[in-house]
């Protein structure tokens, strides 16, 4: 449970515990088919990390409706990672041992982040005061500095729901333009000399709501370039107002024999 004598996120037994689980999806994964490298490996991984990193950054907010917002995240990535391993057992890729271990790790870490959301919510803080037998005056002040405090805590809170939502939004249109450049890797890994460039529209989209591009209410528009080497693929994701945009540089082998030899991913700011 979080705690204030807590000095760093590492001191959490969720986030060591977390973090322990992460090592081993990246171990067990070693062992899966190399043509999952663009596909469950890095679902799988990325999902993992995705559990200590939403942790680590909960603890660093000082509000709770931010610390619940990345506990929710990191609760959720631990959902999505559950559903992977099930899958990767169905296809045979985990032998009964990786199975048994990175469930069981995973339940405990399931258990301990949902004691953690629990814990947050049951906390409240209540203004008390005893004012006694007081003189006018000072009953006025007191009314005035209580009033005070009251409006004060009504603006906090109406900003913190703002920014909240805009954080939502904007980690929601980056888990977007994630997965699209991801869907182009796939193609890329199946077909080295694939490529589709329209950079003003995008080469091709993907929905994640109905009608999400059309609605602006969540999708990807991919573009990926002709040119071996880098191929560059940009991936931007979409949200109500808010953009966000990844490009991904894949290399390949000087003998171009399909054999890519490394992945590099980077947010584009403008």
């Amino acid at each position: 449970m979080e705690n204030n004598q807590l000095k760093s996120f590492k001191d959490l037994k969720v986030w060591q515990k977390s973090l322990d689980l992460s090592v081993l999806i990246y171990k067990i994964t070693e062992k899966f088919p190399k043509e999952e490298m663009y596909g469950l490996i890095s679902q799988m991984r990325r999902a993992a990390v995705s559990i200590p990193s939403n942790i680590a950054e909960g603890f660093k907010r000082n509000h709770k409706k931010e610390k619940l917002q990345f506990y929710n995240i990191a609760y959720s990535s631990d959902a999505e990672l559950e559903s992977q391993i099930e899958v990767a057992k169905n296809l045979k890729f985990l032998s009964l041992e990786d199975y048994q271990n990175s469930l069981s790790l995973l339940t405990e870490v399931s258990k301990m982040i949902n004691g953690l959301i629990k814990s947050l919510n049951s906390k409240s803080f209540i203004l008390n005061s005893n004012i006694g037998v007081a003189t006018l005056p000072i009953v006025f002040v007191l009314a005035f500095f209580l009033l005070a405090v009251i409006v004060s805590i009504a603006a906090i809170s109406f900003n913190e729901s703002v920014v909240s939502q805009g954080a939502v939004y904007g980690s929601r249109a980056l888990f977007f333009a994630e997965a699209g450049a991801r869907d182009a890797l796939i193609r890329i890994s199946r077909n080295k000399n694939y490529s589709c460039s329209l950079p003003s529209t995008g080469c091709y989209q993907i929905d994640f709501t109905e009608n999400g591009c059309s609605n602006n209410e969540g999708c990807a528009k991919i573009t990926v370039s002709a040119e071996m080497s880098p191929k560059i693929i940009v991936s931007e994701g979409r949200i109500k107002n808010n953009i966000r945009k990844v490009q991904v540089n894949v290399f390949f082998d000087a003998l171009q024999n399909g054999e890519i030899t490394d992945i590099q991913w980077q947010e584009i700011t403008e």
